[in-house]
């Protein structure tokens, strides 16, 4: 519970007890920067769960954004159930934005202060992917990914162009350094946008830009002494299998297995591209 928190709750605790107001002074003390920082995110968190209705593309932003809000604990107010006489709660804009594209800005704007941020998370609830209590790194890193995969869906839909952050190469290799997997995984989805390639009467320019993209980090990685776990050739693609969802997969392994905070980034803006390019 924060210091402001604790001296709202404290305050009416006393008021219960029959202390009289004039003797309690129940305001909370100024907000640190480190939970002004976390109210506002909880804020713009808010606001586009209850915009999400903007949207006729991404069906899970409401429920995303909700989860965002949750994590980094709520918006804080100091009496929700009212305030005491004489005191009053704080004036808060909570409702939605009033377009798509303040939508769109307000969901790019919050990933991009997520990823700056420090440790503001409240995880005592949030949950890792095995099911795990998680880290506070684990949460920031679920939150920068998650709000920039519904900020390019929502840039697709406004037919708005995508910058997605520059690739530290040097970084990247070091997550792909730490990842059993990635490279098989990744030359696996090259070879199936090869075959289909091979089997089309001609290789389109997407199907060459795609290959390209997923070949690049594995050129990188292996220059750098990253062993060499490709296989030489894999079966074709079934019904079942599919380049793009194994792309998702496994990038988003290597996002949540980077060993440092440097080698995360590259490993979102490379996702980023990815997204951008394989359409995901």
């Amino acid at each position: 519970m924060c210091l402001a928190a604790l001296v709202a709750a404290l305050g009416t605790t006393l008021l219960h007890l029959g202390v009289r107001a004039e003797n309690v002074d129940l305001n909370a003390p100024p907000a640190t920067a480190a939970e002004q920082a976390r109210q506002d995110l909880a804020i713009k968190a808010h606001r586009i769960a209850a915009s999400a209705e903007l949207s006729t593309s991404d069906t899970t932003l409401a429920e995303s954004a909700q989860a965002w809000e949750k994590a980094l604990g709520g918006v804080w107010v100091p009496w929700p159930e009212g305030a005491p006489e004489g005191y009053a709660n704080p004036e808060l804009e909570l409702g939605p934005y009033d377009s798509l594209a303040a939508l769109d800005t307000a969901v790019w704007d919050f990933s991009q202060r997520i990823a700056q941020s420090d440790a503001l998370f409240a995880t005592e609830d949030a949950e890792g992917g095995d099911g795990a209590a998680a880290s506070t790194d684990s949460v920031q890193t679920k939150l920068t990914y998650e709000s920039m995969q519904h900020a390019i869906i929502l840039d697709r839909e406004l037919g708005a162009s995508t910058t997605c952050p520059e690739v530290d190469t040097e970084a990247l290799i070091t997550a792909i350094h730490a990842s059993a997997d990635f490279i098989s995984e990744i030359e696996t989805a090259r070879q199936w946008i090869e075959y289909g390639a091979a089997t089309a009467s001609e290789a389109s320019a997407d199907q060459i830009a795609d290959m390209a993209i997923l070949q690049q980090p594995i050129d990188a990685a292996l220059a750098a002494g990253v062993a060499d776990t490709r296989p030489v050739m894999v079966a074709p693609p079934t019904e079942q299998s599919s380049a793009l969802e194994l792309t998702h997969t496994a990038v988003t392994k290597l996002i949540y297995g980077a060993p440092t905070k440097a080698s995360t980034q590259a490993a979102i803006s490379y996702a980023c591209a990815l997204q951008l390019e394989l359409g995901w």
